[in-house]
């Protein structure tokens, strides 16, 4: 969603290759998650020992660290500025959402589980 955005019913979200190039064929969420995999996701696959994942994974640390510290200033400085909402500790379910809308995080969870322990 970060990177080709989404087009729901209500508002439109446009991703970073959406802002930067305009909206194209080519930069349609379909596209860019294709792109990903057989570009990124495939070659790390294709490795025969895991230990040729450490520089991968270094990076993928570094990023996340990255990710950490970004969203801590951001809602840092949300708090400070008074932008905060509540959170809601229970799913909002009204008439536009479905109950299976409540399983777009499986594949989410299900992932981090899987690779977890690797």
């Amino acid at each position: 969603d970060v990177l080709s955005g989404n087009k729901p019913e209500g508002e439109v979200h446009l991703g970073l290759l959406q802002q930067w190039f305009g909206i194209h064929w080519w930069n349609s969420r379909e596209f860019a998650l294709l792109i990903t995999l057989i570009f990124i996701l495939l070659p790390l696959v294709l490795y025969r020992r895991v230990e040729s994942l450490k520089f991968s994974s270094a990076v993928s640390t570094l990023l996340a660290v990255a990710f950490v510290t970004i969203c801590s200033v951001l809602a840092i400085i949300a708090l400070v500025e008074g932008k905060t909402e509540t959170p809601r500790l229970v799913p909002r379910l009204d008439h536009e959402t479905t109950f299976f809308d409540l399983f777009t995080a499986v594949p989410v969870i299900v992932t981090a589980y899987t690779f977890h322990f690797n």
